[in-house]
C-alpha cells in the first residue's frame, strides 16, 4: 500500500488509511521512543516512498542535455508547470484550523519554510482562554528553534519560577511530601528555564512573528469548521458560514473537541455544549477543575515558585506567576456534569477542603467568587491504533493528544507538535510527499506524547487510593494506607530528577541544537537568570545566588522561631530587609567586618506622625572562629545577620557584625544560624525602642 501513487491513496476509504497509520504506529512505539531520530528516519525510509524515488525534472534534462538548447527549454518549461512541485509562484498551502498556541506557532514555522499559511480561527478574534502558561523548558526550545526573537521575549517578559523550590505538600498537614529541581534538568541539557507566561501574551507573540508576510500568513475570524474531504491531493474545508477553503494540507488544531479529529476518525459532529456528546467523544478524568488567580503572598514567600497540596481524591495547585499574583487550581473528584451555580463556588472549595492545611483555605477566600471558574476535565488514551493522520490531513496539540494539566505539559506538547510538523512539512519539495511528511510527524510525536499523556493520567487516578503523609515514624504502620501513601516520599525524589531530564529534552533536528550547545559553552546563562529570579531570596545569601539545596533546607525548618521570622521576612519584603554574610563561597573575607543594610517605607499616616527620619542600630551576632561548628549554630560565622527593618517615616538600620567563614557545610549555612533569630529580633526591637509609637520592628530569616 505504500506504493500506491498519490491519487489512488487519495481514494482509499478514511477509515482504511486510519487504521494503517494507527498499526504502524503501535509496531514501531518502543523502537522510536529508545532510537530517536535516526531508528525513525530509517523505519520512515523502509516503509514508505523515499524522497529520492520520485522523479525531478533535472535528471530528465540531463539526458536531454544532447538534444540542443531548445528541447532542455521545452522540458524545463514543462517541469516548471508541473502541479506536483512545490515553487515559489505555487507554494505548499496550509490549512490551519484554530489560532490557539500551538496553530499560531506552527504557522511561524511553516511561513519561515516558505508556506502559504491560513488559520482559521472561530471565534471573532485572537484570544486564548486560560490563564497564564507554564512553558517548561523543552516548549521554549522548540519556539527557540522556530524563531529565536519570539523566544527571547517570551524570556524576557515571563516569569522565571525554575529556580526557586517546587514540590508537593500533604494537604492535611502541611509537611513536605517530596521537593524538585528543574534548574539542575534544564542546566544539564542545555534547554532554557522554565517561565510562566500569560497565554494571551503567548499567542500574541506568535501573532507579531507573522506580521510582514502579507499574503503568505493569513488569519481568518469567524470560521468554525465542520467538515472537510480530500480528493486528488486536495483538502477542502467547509466551515459553518457555508464558505469553503482548498488547500494541501488541514491541520487540525483545533483543541479538545476537535471538529477536524472528529472527521478524522469518523466519529460524527460534536456539540460541545452537549455533555452526552462530551462524554461520548473524550474520557472524563473523574475531576472537577476550579481556577482562579489571585493577588496572594504564599507563606514561604520567594522561595517556593509551585507546589501541590494532594489529599484522597482532591489536590490544590499554588503557582507564582509574577507581580505578587498567584494562580490556583483545585481539583475535586466527583460525578461528570454535576456543576453548582458559580455564586456558590467558594462555598463548595471551602467545604470541600476543610480541614486541610490553612494556606489552602486562605488563597479560596482571598479569591472573589466571581473570579473562579470551572470546568470537568477530559482527556482520551493514546491514539496508537487510529493516529493523527490520514493522506494530506493530521492534528496536533489537544486534538491529538488531551491529557491531565499534573504535568503541565499539554501546551507545551503541542509546541513540540508545531515544531516537527514544520520541520516535516518544510522539507517537502513535492505534492506527493505530503502524506509521506505526515506519518513522520506522527511517527516522531505520537511516542513522547503518548508516555506524557499516560504519566500525568496516572498522577490523577493515584490521588484516588491516597490516605496521607505519616505524622511521625510510628504513625507510619498506623494504616496501610498511611504506609503506602508515605513511601511516595522515598520514592518520588528520587524519581523527578529522571522525569524532568527526559521532559525537557524536546525532540530536536541536530541543526537545531546548536542555541543548546551555545549555552552549555557559557554558564552566565543561567547564571543570569537565577540572579533575576531568585534576587528577592538572595539578600538570606548576602547577595549571592542560592543552591536548590540551600533553598529546600531554609523551606524545610519548621521550627517555630525559624517559621515566624521567615514568613515575617518574605511576607513584606517591601519594609523588611535582611543580609547574610556567611562568607560561604570563594571570596570569603579574609577579616571580621562590619555590613549593614537600610530600608524605608511608610505605612498609613506614618509620615505624618513622624517628621525626618530617625535612626538607631544594634549589633546581632558577632564574633566568629573560621567557620567552626560553634560558632555557625549560634548565628556568628554562618548565621550573621543584618535585619533592616521600617518603622512609620522612620529608617531603622540595624548592623550585624559578620565574620570569615569557611565554605558552606551542613553545620555553616544560614540554617545553622536559625537559633539566634530569636535574639536578634529582641535587639532590632530594643533598637526600634525609642521611635515612639507606629513603629513596628519586624525580623525574619535564617
Amino acid at each position: 500500500m505504500a506504493g500506491l501513487r498519490d491519487d489512488a491513496r487519495d481514494r482509499l476509504p478514511r477509515r482504511v488509511s486510519a487504521r494503517r497509520g494507527g498499526a504502524l504506529s503501535l509496531l514501531l512505539l518502543a523502537a522510536l521512543q529508545l532510537g530517536g531520530e535516526g531508528v525513525a528516519s530509517r523505519v520512515v525510509r523502509a516503509r514508505l516512498p523515499s524522497v529520492a524515488a520520485a522523479p525531478r525534472a533535472p535528471a530528465r534534462l540531463s539526458r536531454l542535455q544532447l538534444a540542443g538548447p531548445r528541447m532542455v527549454a521545452i522540458e524545463r518549461t514543462s517541469a516548471e508547470a508541473d502541479p506536483n512541485v512545490l515553487t515559489k509562484e505555487r507554494p505548499l498551502k496550509v490549512l490551519i484550523a484554530g489560532a490557539g498556541i500551538g496553530g499560531m506557532l506552527l504557522a511561524n514555522g511553516l511561513a519561515k519554510a516558505g508556506a502559504e499559511v491560513h488559520i482559521f480561527e472561530r471565534s471573532d478574534r485572537l484570544r486564548v482562554s486560560g490563564g497564564p502558561i507554564l512553558i517548561q523548558s523543552n516548549a521554549l526550545a522548540s519556539i527557540e528553534a522556530i524563531n529565536r526573537t519570539i523566544a527571547r521575549e517570551a524570556m524576557r517578559v515571563g516569569t522565571i519560577n525554575a529556580c526557586r523550590v517546587n514540590g508537593v505538600k500533604d494537604g492535611l498537614n502541611g509537611k513536605w511530601f517530596c521537593m524538585f529541581d528543574t534548574r539542575e534538568p534544564a542546566r544539564r541539557s542545555g534547554m532554557p528555564l522554565t517561565r510562566v507566561i500569560k497565554r494571551q501574551t503567548l499567542v500574541e507573540l506568535f501573532q507579531a512573528g507573522l506580521a510582514g508576510r502579507g499574503d503568505a500568513a493569513q488569519l481568518h475570524f469567524n470560521k468554525n469548521l465542520v467538515d472537510y474531504t480530500q480528493k486528488d491531493g486536495v483538502v477542502t474545508a467547509r466551515f459553518a458560514d457555508g464558505s469553503v477553503e482548498h488547500g494541501d494540507v488541514l491541520v487540525g488544531a483545533d483543541g479538545l473537541w476537535s471538529a477536524v479529529r472528529s472527521v478524522l476518525h469518523g466519529d460524527g459532529p460534536i456539540s460541545p455544549e452537549k455533555l452526552a456528546d462530551r462524554v461520548r467523544n473524550a474520557k472524563y478524568s473523574g475531576y472537577a477543575c476550579y481556577e482562579a488567580r489571585c493577588v496572594f503572598r504564599p507563606e514561604e514567600g520567594a522561595i517556593v515558585a509551585y507546589k501541590v497540596y494532594i489529599g484522597r481524591k482532591k489536590y490544590f495547585v499554588l503557582c507564582d506567576i509574577g507581580n505578587g499574583m498567584q494562580e490556583w487550581y483545585a481539583f475535586i473528584y466527583t460525578r461528570v456534569g454535576q456543576g453548582e451555580g458559580q455564586d456558590e463556588y467558594t462555598q463548595t472549595l471551602t467545604d470541600a477542603f476543610d480541614g486541610w492545611h490553612h494556606e489552602v483555605l486562605d488563597v479560596i477566600r482571598a479569591t472573589p467568587n466571581a473570579d473562579i471558574s470551572r470546568r470537568d476535565t477530559f482527556d482520551r488514551a493514546p491514539e496508537v491504533f487510529r493516529g493523527w493522520t490520514d493522506g494530506h490531513v493530521t492534528i496536533m496539540g489537544d486534538a491529538a493528544h488531551p491529557m491531565m494539566p499534573n504535568l503541565g505539559q499539554g501546551g507545551c506538547q503541542a509546541i513540540e507538535d508545531a515544531y516537527r510538523l514544520s520541520i516535516e512539512l518544510g522539507g517537502v519539495r513535492q505534492r506527493n510527499q505530503i502524506p509521506q511528511a505526515l506519518v513522520a510527524y506522527q511517527l516522531r510525536r505520537l511516542p513522547r506524547a503518548a508516555v506524557v499523556q499516560g504519566v500525568a493520567r496516572i498522577a490523577s487516578d493515584m490521588l484516588r487510593i491516597y490516605s496521607r503523609y505519616a505524622n511521625d515514624f510510628f504513625d507510619w504502620f498506623s494504616d496501610v494506607f498511611v504506609f503506602c501513601s508515605s513511601m511516595g516520599s522515598f520514592f518520588a525524589p528520587r524519581m523527578f530528577p529522571f522525569i524532568l531530564g527526559w521532559l525537557f529534552a524536546p525532540d530536536l533536528d541536530r541543526k537545531d541544537r546548536r542555541y543548546v550547545t551555545d549555552r552549555l559553552r557559557s554558564a552566565s546563562y543561567y547564571d543570569e537568570d537565577a540572579a533575576t529570579e531568585l534576587a528577592e531570596v538572595a539578600r538570606l545569601f548576602g547577595g549571592r545566588v542560592p543552591t536548590f539545596s540551600e533553598l529546600s533546607e531554609i523551606v524545610r525548618d519548621t521550627r517555630p522561631a525559624a517559621t515566624k521570622l521567615r514568613a515575617q521576612l518574605l511576607s513584606a519584603p517591601s519594609s523588611v530587609h535582611l543580609v547574610m554574610e556567611d562568607g560561604a563561597g570563594a571570596h570569603a573575607p579574609a577579616a571580621s567586618e562590619h555590613a549593614a543594610t537600610s530600608a524605608s517605607a511608610q505605612h498609613a499616616g506614618g509620615a505624618a506622625a513622624h517628621g525626618g527620619a530617625a535612626h538607631a542600630a544594634a549589633a546581632v551576632g558577632g564574633g566568629g572562629g573560621g567557620g567552626e561548628r560553634g560558632d555557625a549554630e549560634a548565628g556568628a560565622s554562618a548565621g550573621g545577620l543584618a535585619v533592616a527593618m521600617s518603622a512609620a517615616g522612620a529608617t531603622v538600620t540595624v548592623a550585624s557584625k559578620l565574620s570569615a567563614a569557611g565554605p558552606a557545610t551542613p553545620s555553616n549555612s544560614p540554617i545553622a544560624g536559625s537559633r539566634a533569630l530569636a535574639s536578634a529580633v529582641t535587639n532590632a526591637r530594643d533598637a526600634c525602642a525609642g521611635l515612639g509609637e507606629g513603629c513596628d520592628a519586624q525580623a525574619g530569616g535564617h
